[in-house]
């Protein structure tokens, strides 16, 4: 068993230890069960999604709030409905097989023994390799 400490950690765990998996997740909003099932390195079928409520450009610069500001959710209808219940800003609403290739992206080589903490040029190209776009998606001003 592994501990994750948010949605982005439970949907990139299983990928990077190598093995099938099955997590489950509380729904904030509904507290039913999200069950999220890995199998020969894919992320089964999923209504599942990922809302990121910090864009990176804050998040990447405190990786300890990205803990505290992205979660599971059975569905889009349940995030949008759990941010406006709880005043909470909507910020980017994604796919748990996006958030997956996501994580795969970003955690893929950090068991390398060779592994160095990634420039903010690579973090753009992991963003965008993974089909992240839009102005939440941008760590900075520039274009992207």
């Amino acid at each position: 068993k592994y501990l994750s400490n948010c949605a982005w950690d439970a949907l990139s765990i299983p990928y990077l230890v190598g093995q099938d998996a099955e997590t489950e997740y509380a729904c904030p909003d509904c507290d039913q069960p999200v069950i999220i099932k890995f199998k020969d390195g894919l992320l089964e079928p999923t209504e599942a999604v990922v809302h990121f409520s910090v864009a990176p450009k804050i998040f990447f610069e405190d990786l300890g709030c990205i803990w505290q500001t992205n979660q599971l959710f059975r569905s889009e209808e349940h995030a949008k409905d759990y941010c406006k219940n709880n005043q909470i800003e909507l910020g980017a609403i994604v796919p748990a097989q996006q958030a997956f290739e996501f994580g795969k992206l970003w955690f893929g080589q950090m068991l390398d023994l060779e592994w160095r903490p990634m420039d903010k040029n690579t973090i753009k190209q992991i963003i965008s390799g993974a089909g992240l776009i839009g102005d939440f998606w941008k760590l900075d001003d520039s274009p992207s």
